[in-house]
C-alpha cells in the first residue's frame, strides 16, 4: 500500500511539473512567437478593411492612442517570482478600404499564465497618404 501511495505521489508530481512546463511554453509562444496576424485580419475584414501593416507604437504614437500609455515602471507590494504573470503590449495596425481610404488601429495585447491572450481592437485615427509613407520608411 505505501509503494502505491509514492508511486501515485510521483505521478503527481510529474504530471503538475508536466502541466506548468506546457503552460510556461504556450505563455513563451504567446509572447514572443505568435504575430496575431489571423486575429488582425479577421478584424479588418469585419470592418472593411485589408491589412497593410503593423508596428509597435513609438512616444509620438501615444499622443493620439485609444488607450492609455502604460507606465515605464509599474511598483508593486506583491513579488512572487522575478516572472511576470501578465505582459500587456501594444501593435498599431494599418489598414485600407478599397478607396484607398487608410486609417489605423490599436492592438492591446493581455498575456498571462494559464489563460488563452486577451485581444482588445480599438480604431484609431484616418491617416493621410503622406503619413503613411512615413511610417513605412521608418519601419
Amino acid at each position: 500500500m505505501e509503494t502505491v501511495l509514492q508511486i501515485l505521489g510521483v505521478l503527481l508530481l510529474i504530471s503538475v511539473f508536466i502541466f506548468l512546463i506546457y503552460h510556461q511554453i504556450r505563455l513563451i509562444y504567446y509572447r514572443h512567437l505568435y504575430t496575431y496576424k489571423k486575429e488582425i485580419r479577421q478584424y479588418l475584414n469585419s470592418k472593411g478593411f485589408k491589412y497593410v501593416n503593423t508596428f509597435y507604437p513609438r512616444n509620438e504614437d501615444w499622443q493620439k492612442s485609444p488607450f492609455n500609455k502604460p507606465p515605464i515602471i509599474s511598483v508593486s507590494f506583491i513579488v512572487i517570482t522575478p516572472r511576470n504573470f501578465t505582459k500587456t503590449e501594444y501593435l498599431i495596425i494599418i489598414g485600407k478600404t478599397i478607396n484607398e481610404k487608410y486609417r489605423e488601429f490599436w492592438l492591446e495585447i493581455t498575456t498571462t499564465y494559464f489563460s488563452k491572450p486577451i485581444l482588445v481592437f480599438r480604431q484609431g485615427q484616418k491617416i493621410k497618404i503622406e503619413q503613411l509613407e512615413e511610417e513605412v520608411t521608418f519601419n
